[in-house]
């Protein structure tokens, strides 16, 4: 949060966007140019009815990046994805109202695709596409989008247009090592999609049913049975508690407290003193959050106390926590947990639902190297500016 006075008497408009404008400052030298100087708006060019299946802003992942789902309620003007012309293709951005959601640049894995005009669908004129990209989802740059989104509700989709960025001069300012990256990471926020399940109905004798909530849950309730459950794999399952002694330092000899924010790939935020009584984890195991619908799992990298919201996962052979935690985190993972999850007001893990929890052989031997966990925006953030 950031506060300011400013005398009115000396603006003739005022715009929210352009009054807290000198508050944000971007963490470079680059020279900042109009956003619309770079880039041409473009218009939907078709119309579906509901039945089909549309990439719309409230379908994609506001912390990976990326389109999580497709909705079939849709009905409207949309864009569809050519593969060249005036129309959208690979390459163009799609900047959606809400600045906490993610832009998406379009690739040649959307061809084909309908997407909802509620996006700004923009077409990089004199700037890499890719850089663009990551300056819109990084940290600060969602901040500039969020103060002139805030000031222009309500009247139109071209907003951005007036909003400065910094901009290359020519590409060779900006090396082939950074380019790379930022590639890897926009590659990452391409996950597989969930499919766009909006009704479903079976037959199903309730009377021979013990729980009706799994049973309402999922149209295959077979898949808890696909699986090895935790409780197999873990010698101990253990939720963590509330501790004494924390502090928002570092202390001498203190130990970070692995919160929800920290399996998201955040920085720990506070640590505790043994003294404190903590419930610890240790290297290899792998603590899995206790509430919300995300499915935040994490292999613990050190010694770390165990959060009251998370759970801590002490495996039987250490060596399978990275592909527990890649599983957990994964589309079929988070599909499984949805499916375990209680309450309404704080959707919440049980223990005992969390010890039978199925994983499945496969996710278990998975060698590849653990994904970044951390936001799109903070990735992009320490990358663009470090």
């Amino acid at each position: 949060m950031a506060n300011v006075i400013i005398d009115l008497r000396s603006h003739r408009a005022w715009n929210p966007a352009h009054l807290t404008a000198p508050l944000i400052e971007w963490p470079t030298d680059l020279p900042l140019v109009e956003f619309g100087s770079v880039t041409a708006p473009l218009s939907a060019d078709s119309t579906v009815v509901r039945g089909t299946p549309v990439i719309t802003p409230g379908g994609l992942h506001p912390v990976r990046g990326g389109i999580r789902r497709r909705t079939r309620k849709y009905q409207g003007p949309v864009f569809q994805v050519h593969e060249s012309g005036n129309a959208l293709r690979p390459g163009d951005l799609l900047i959606p109202p809400n600045p906490d959601q993610p832009v998406i640049l379009v690739s040649e894995a959307h061809l084909g695709a309908l997407v909802s005009s509620s996006f700004l669908a923009v077409r990089p004129v004199s700037v890499d596409p890719l850089w663009l990209w990551a300056i819109l989802n990084c940290q600060t740059g969602r901040t500039v989008r969020g103060l002139h989104s805030i000031a222009i509700q309500g009247q139109g989709p071209d907003h951005s247009q007036a909003e400065q960025f910094p901009i290359p001069v020519h590409d060779d300012t900006w090396g082939s090592p950074l380019r790379s990256e930022l590639e890897t990471i926009e590659r990452s926020t391409r996950g597989d999609e969930e499919e766009a399940v909006e009704t479903w109905w079976r037959t199903v004798d309730l009377q021979l049913e013990t729980e009706w909530r799994i049973v309402l849950a999922t149209p295959n309730p077979a898949v808890l049975q696909d699986g090895e459950p935790l409780e197999a794999i873990c010698s101990e399952i253990v939720r963590g508690r509330p501790a004494g002694h924390l502090s928002s330092m570092d202390l001498p000899g203190g130990i970070p407290v692995a919160d929800i924010r920290v399996l998201g790939g955040g920085t720990a935020r506070r640590w505790v003193s043994p003294e404190g009584n903590p419930i610890v984890a240790n290297e290899g195991d792998v603590l899995v959050a206790a509430v919300g619908t995300r499915a935040h799992a994490r292999a613990a990298a050190g010694v770390c106390a165990v959060d009251k919201n998370v759970y801590a996962l002490r495996l039987i052979d250490a060596d399978q926590g990275p592909g527990l935690a890649r599983y957990l985190n994964g589309q079929a993972g988070y599909a499984r947990r949805q499916i375990l999850l209680s309450g309404v007001t704080v959707p919440a893990l049980k223990k005992t639902d969390l010890s039978r929890f199925p994983v499945p052989g496969s996710a278990l031997t998975d060698s590849r190297p653990e994904v970044d966990t951390r936001p799109l925006a903070i990735q992009l953030e320490r990358l663009l500016w470090s």
